[in-house]
């Protein structure tokens, strides 16, 4: 089964070879937990990661253990299994310092007999002295090793490389100019399929009131209110504790697939529920993280007497626990009655139009001086850390790079504020974005 859209990069290999380490190194900030002890990674973490070739999913996995001692490690081995079978390209991650074990025997058999390619990685490789321990390894018969020290950030331009060698071209669309992509994402039994059989008016999707009946994304194409769509329908996406089947898990990572095709997601969630799933929170999150437009759509409206009061406090809830999102649309709909459904196309045409915007230098210039006079960034150890300029990068969502005297002494705090009044200054709200601070030092005069 290969998952539809999306090129996968999943990380194996045995307790305590630095793979959580690696994979926050080869995303740029850290994402996965990481501890000294074996066995802290016991599911998988994801990433949309872009290399030079287009997106990607990066997927960490806990140490595999071939012959498992207990239910838990049992669980972490079948799960990183999935991932192998799963992806496009295998990081297969050892501790270059010592001499392969019989796990890491093992595990190079299973990825030989694999017809997908597979990149050895030789991790903890800090000096030229460690590089013959590490080079002991090409006896797996698995190709060339890289040698790396993801602590150190050693050897990853070359790991970026051969990965990007080793994936497949990116799937075209073959879509015609002017269509939006939309990834329908939510829970299961919120009513994705029911939205998607409404927009197209008909059963295109199976609806069923038992959840987890869609297991793959399908795509329909529709012109609805003037506006070309490709409907994205996905899996319902259970909380990640939930994931033992491989099914479930072929499911989640397809719906991250569909992520990677679309220009804008709709987050469904159910009316009749008191709050938010923190699954529901990490989809937005990962929505963002991909550069895509999120709306939040409000199913089963049809069901709550009290309108007024509901969509106040749900407008409530949305800000506050999708607060990243800059203030994200919601909507309020019934896929059963098709309440607020043909208005959904306007709203999404909205967004895909403000992503794929280009600002003009007035705008960003203005930013810059709005900064400067409201909040100017506070001062390292007492000298001055001058914000110089903002420049829009080229790209299919909003990206941008701004300057600074010293970005690297820059509070958390102070970039959350950048990007929240990028967003509010040039209305990107619910579009994520991507901001990236270099240095410019500029002479006095």
């Amino acid at each position: 089964m290969k998952s539809m859209g999306s090129r996968i990069i999943a990380i194996i290999g045995r307790p305590n070879v630095g793979k959580s380490t690696l994979f926050n190194a080869l995303v740029g900030r850290r994402v996965a937990i990481v501890d000294d002890q074996p066995g802290v990674t016991r599911d998988r973490v994801y990433h949309h990661l872009h290399i030079a070739g287009g997106p990607a999913l990066l997927v960490d996995t806990g140490g595999l253990l071939m012959d498992p001692r207990d239910r838990i490690e049992l669980g972490v081995r079948d799960q990183a299994l999935l991932a192998c079978e799963e992806a496009d390209v295998v990081l297969f991650v050892v501790d270059g310092r010592v001499p392969p074990t019989s796990d890491d025997d093992a595990i190079a058999k299973l990825l030989r007999e694999r017809s997908a390619p597979a990149i050895l990685v030789a991790n903890k490789i800090d000096s030229e002295d460690a590089e013959t321990e590490g080079l002991a390894y090409a006896s797996m018969g698995l190709g060339d090793v890289v040698l790396v020290s993801a602590l150190g950030r050693r050897g990853l331009g070359t790991l970026r490389e051969k990965i990007d060698q080793s994936l497949p071209a990116p799937q075209p669309s073959g879509d015609t100019a002017g269509v939006i992509a939309v990834a329908i994402i939510g829970k299961p039994n919120v009513g994705k399929s029911s939205l998607l059989n409404k927009l197209v008016q008909a059963p295109r999707a199976v609806v069923d009131d038992r959840p987890g009946t869609t297991r793959d994304a399908t795509d329909t194409v529709i012109t609805l209110g003037g506006h070309g769509l490709r409907i994205i329908d996905t899996a319902g996406i259970r909380r990640r504790s939930r994931h033992d089947d491989g099914i479930g898990y072929y499911a989640y990572l397809r719906a991250l697939g569909a992520l990677d095709r679309c220009d804008v997601a709709l987050l469904l969630l159910d009316a009749t529920v008191q709050d938010l799933e923190i699954v529901e929170v990490k989809l937005a999150q990962q929505v963002l993280l991909a550069g895509k437009a999120i709306a939040v759509v409000v199913n089963k409206w049809d069901l709550i007497h009290h309108g007024t009061s509901e969509s106040a406090r749900w407008r409530q809830l949305v800000a506050h626990r999708l607060g990243f999102a800059q203030r994200a649309p919601v909507r309020y709909v019934s896929a059963h009655t098709g309440r607020g459904v043909r208005a959904l196309p306007t709203t999404i045409a909205d967004l895909a139009a403000r992503r794929s915007q280009r600002v003009s230098p007035e705008r960003l210039a203005s930013f810059v001086r709005h900064v400067r006079a409201s909040n100017p960034p506070p001062s390292n150890r007492g000298r001055l850390n001058r914000l110089h300029r903002i420049m829009q990068d080229g790209g299919a969502f909003p990206r941008f790079t701004i300057t600074f005297d010293d970005p690297d002494a820059l509070p958390d705090s102070y970039v959350r504020y950048l990007r929240n009044t990028l967003g509010q200054q040039l209305s990107l709200d619910g579009i994520g974005c991507d901001i990236t601070l270099k240095a410019e030092r500029r002479r006095a005069r």
